[in-house]
């Protein structure tokens, strides 16, 4: 009988089998151990740690890393070399990642520091750049660019690496810097629209002496309109809008009103002063035809040629008055109904408002 060999002490070794060197074994927490090989498993595990480490994920580093470390102390069975072995391999990689960490930060200090600086910079030329009140809204828009870079983008470092990160403290400097700006483009913004507001209130008022202290409400009538497309022309605030506008609706009615009023009164003069010459001239007619019949009553009873021939002439001096007054009688009948129709249009037109296009939004 062969004797049975006594089996060697397995020396630890971090290297892994090449089958075992594969991908990321997250879900090979620290319980696998009490089921299976646990040199195995913390080898595993160092492995794991050590791509952390490569990833800088920092984070799950040191979660797993402390959770392997209470592991190999508490675990039961192993000798005192392995144990050691593990541990100085988990304290070598503490340093590393401590290591790591303390470049990344220097690193992320500086790129934030130059990402603060870029910042301030580009708010500084937003601000510079829109002044004018059809550049707020484009400024504004910039600066959610802006507000977009300080999440996002990223700086090259002097060592050629670019980073997106910053620490907390500047990043709410550079949000801090971004909102005070925002709220100075609002208020230059607000400032602008007052401005715009005052300059329409001034013209309305001056239309509104013009009809109320002149009494000019033609002149009122012909600069409303383009008062009005002033306004839509400019940034004003809805609220403003909507003032204005009723002002001007107020305006341009009374201004209807009185311009009707004072045609009316114009018209209906005219009207009377023609139907007092149109019965003047009836009159006349009248008178002419009557005077034409004693005539040729007369001129039937005279006998002497020269009297005869000096009626006729007489005669037809007045038939060609009266042809004369009527063709008056008649143009002004014609111009009596002209303007009762324009009176009557007049009355139609004011029911008309102001605007005859749409509000802007």
């Amino acid at each position: 009988m062969e004797q049975e060999k006594e089996p060697q002490e397995q020396k630890p070794t971090t290297e892994l089998p090449e089958e075992q060197q594969v991908g990321n074994t997250e879900h090979n927490n620290l319980s696998v151990a009490a089921a299976g090989d646990p040199l195995t498993v913390y080898k595993r595990q160092l492995f794991d740690l050590d791509k952390r480490l490569a990833e800088k994920n920092f984070r799950d580093f040191w979660f797993y890393a402390v959770e392997l470390k209470k592991e190999i102390f508490q675990r039961r069975g192993l000798s005192r070399e392995v144990r050691q072995c593990f541990l100085g391999e988990l304290d070598s990689l503490f340093e590393k990642a401590k290591a790591m960490e303390d470049e990344t930060r220097n690193l992320v200090a500086q790129a934030s520091e130059l990402k603060l600086k870029k910042v301030r910079e580009m708010i500084d030329q937003v601000l510079a750049q829109h002044t004018e009140q059809n550049q707020v809204e484009p400024g504004l828009a910039e600066l959610d660019k802006i507000s977009a870079f300080i999440r996002e983008g990223s700086v090259e470092l002097p060592m050629g690496i670019s980073l997106p990160d910053m620490l907390r403290e500047q990043r709410e400097q550079a949000r801090e810097l971004v909102r005070k700006a925002r709220e100075a483009l609002l208020n230059r913004l607000h400032e602008q629209r007052q401005q715009h507001y005052q300059i329409i209130q001034q013209k309305l008022q001056v239309l509104s002496d013009k009809l109320t202290k002149e009494n000019k409400p033609l002149y009122v009538l012909k600069n409303l309109k383009a008062v009005r497309a002033q306004m839509f022309s400019l940034n004003l605030d809805r609220a403003h809008i909507r003032e204005l506008d009723q002002v001007m609706q107020a305006l341009w009615k009374s201004s209807h009103e009185a311009q009707q009023a004072r045609g009316e009164d114009d018209a209906r003069r005219r009207i009377r002063e023609m139907e007092q010459i149109l019965k003047h001239k009836q009159q006349l007619v009248s008178a002419i035809e009557k005077e034409v019949k004693d005539l040729e009553l007369r001129w039937s009873g005279v006998k002497n040629d020269f009297f005869r021939t000096h009626l006729q002439e007489i005669m037809a001096e007045k038939r060609a008055k009266a042809e004369e007054a009527q063709k008056d009688i008649f143009s002004l009948k014609e111009k009596i109904a002209f303007l009762n129709e324009r009176l009557k249009q007049r009355k139609e037109a004011l029911q008309q408002p102001i605007n005859d296009k749409k509000e802007n939004p």
